[in-house]
């Protein structure tokens, strides 16, 4: 996991990328009896990035393959017992990267937009194929 989600991180994170960039936001909690809910998050939130990768036409099976693997990886990483108030998981091909944040934060699961590109969701660049 990343020390700190600086301002150095966060204007790194809005750098452009190749498609698709997936992004993950969840609150975690520092004591049980709500941190047992915590790796439930997690994997559900997990599943459902993989599924929106999986039936977006627009991603190579090499790019989906890609991320799946970083995000493997990125998960393989998280300390829920260790965690803060809240996680956050950015991957995109090549590039994984996890933070604990000291403050609440919403669950995310939404489309970004090249003004937000960090909340989650695989992130078109403007001029990529929609498929439709």
């Amino acid at each position: 996991m990343h020390p700190a989600l600086s301002a150095d991180a966060l204007a790194k994170l809005r750098q452009p990328r190749p498609y698709p960039a997936v992004s993950l936001v969840m609150p975690t909690h520092r004591r049980e009896p709500d941190s047992a809910q915590d790796p439930v998050r997690l994997r559900n939130l997990l599943a459902r990035a993989e599924k929106a990768l999986d039936e977006d036409p627009g991603v190579t099976r090499e790019r989906r393959a890609d991320v799946l693997d970083q995000l493997e990886r990125a998960a393989a990483e998280i300390d829920l017992v260790h965690a803060e108030d809240g996680l956050v998981v950015f991957v995109a091909p090549g590039e994984r990267q996890v933070w604990t944040v000291a403050r609440r934060c919403r669950s995310g699961w939404s489309s970004p937009t090249p003004s937000s590109p960090a909340t989650s969701s695989p992130r078109r660049p403007p001029n990529a194929p929609t498929g439709r």
